[in-house]
């Protein structure tokens, strides 16, 4: 006897209206804040696989700057990311917002070649932070990259052990959980990255 056809199962829509985006902030970051959250307005299967991503850009980002006062955004999302979670628009439609945009793409499940674009990047947040902004990073699923970057090499410049640094970021999150980027903020914490002084003319 032939089994009657059973259509697939589709994973359940997650959308800006059923599930705000949310931000997990850092904690004990003052005068302003550090927090991570998912790339907005993004489509598309979420990273495990169980639901699928269908959220509004617009939406979201309001929400970040309305509800969370985020003033800056930092992207580490690489270009192709950004097509396929059909927001090639993040950028523009963020800044019209009032939003600062920050950029530093890297590879998902990676670590950035060059320190040095990590540590200009970095200078600038610190910068934003004691100045009483609110900061938001993000890759993709604002999990590996994000943790390595904002949490952890972030963390470490501010004076914490890059072993609680983790720590922290572990309980916030559970990640990063790639050894090579949990190594990254390791390594940060074990060698200084001030930025030389511009040349006197």
């Amino acid at each position: 006897m032939t089994e009657p056809f059973q259509p697939p199962r589709l994973s359940p829509l997650r959308t800006s209206e059923i599930h705000p985006i949310r931000v997990d902030w850092l904690p004990g970051v003052s005068p302003g804040a550090m927090g991570l959250t998912c790339a907005p307005g993004q489509h598309g299967p979420s990273s495990h696989g169980a639901w699928k991503w269908w959220r509004d850009l617009h939406a979201d980002l309001e929400h970040l700057v309305q509800l969370d006062r985020t003033t800056i955004l930092v992207c580490l999302a690489e270009d192709h990311e950004l097509v396929r979670l059909d927001i090639p628009n993040l950028v523009s439609m963020a800044e019209s917002l009032g939003l600062r945009v920050l950029r530093l793409p890297i590879r998902d499940n990676d670590v950035r070649s060059f320190d040095w674009d990590v540590a200009v990047l970095l200078e600038d947040v610190h910068a934003a932070v004691a100045q009483g902004g609110r900061v938001v990073i993000h890759g993709v699923a604002g999990l590996g990259r994000s943790t390595m970057i904002a949490g952890g090499c972030f963390l470490v410049e501010r004076g914490t052990d890059a072993a609680a640094a983790l720590g922290t970021l572990k309980a916030l999150s559970g990640y990063p959980n790639v050894p090579a980027q949990v190594e990254y903020v390791r390594k940060w914490g074990r060698q200084p990255h001030k930025l030389p002084k511009a040349p006197i003319l």
